[in-house]
């Protein structure tokens, strides 16, 4: 059974992997959608009608946030629910990645709004997101803190080798 557990260490790296994955994805996202604008390498559809956005990106940002917050306030009830910390822990890698996604997700769509419209309000917006999205960066500690850990349990998740997680299965 030993086997099919992911050590804390081995979960965090993973919960980081992740993280630093969803994170590139935005800069990436940002740091092209300024290239393409500022060396003319494509033409913003909406550059003299972006009132549009200036209404939809705000919306989007809030909802997003918003609903991002709430399930993973959701799913975190369900881990604590958990009686064992092996199931606790996979729980919370989902709400974790779940809130992460939502933070993501606007982060995107503002560089794709900075595209169509090349108003830098989207793309310094866009920075916003990933400053906030840097501050839900996973670890031992606010895992301890969002789960409400007992001493026995945060010994555990702080003990590299100590097995916390299942495995994904592929």
């Amino acid at each position: 059974m030993l086997s099919n557990l992911l050590s804390s260490k081995e979960y965090f790296r993973q919960l980081n992997v992740i993280f630093i994955a969803l994170l590139a994805t935005q800069m990436l996202m940002a740091i092209a959608a300024f290239i393409f604008i500022n060396f003319n390498m494509i033409i913003p559809v909406f550059k003299n009608t972006s009132d549009p956005f200036y209404i939809l990106v705000p919306i989007l940002l809030i909802f997003f946030i918003v609903l991002g917050n709430i399930v993973f306030r959701k799913k975190l009830s369900i881990c604590k629910s958990q009686k064992e910390i092996i199931k606790k822990m996979t729980f919370y890698r989902e709400a974790i990645i779940v809130l992460l996604a939502s933070i993501e997700t606007v982060s995107i769509f503002s560089s794709i709004a900075y595209l169509l419209t090349s108003k830098m309000m989207f793309l310094v917006l866009t920075v916003t997101i990933i400053v906030y999205f840097l501050t839900k960066r996973p670890n031992s500690i606010t895992a301890i803190n969002h789960l409400e850990l007992n001493n026995t349990e945060q010994i555990l998740v702080n003990d590299p080798s100590a097995p916390i997680c299942e495995k994904v299965v592929k």
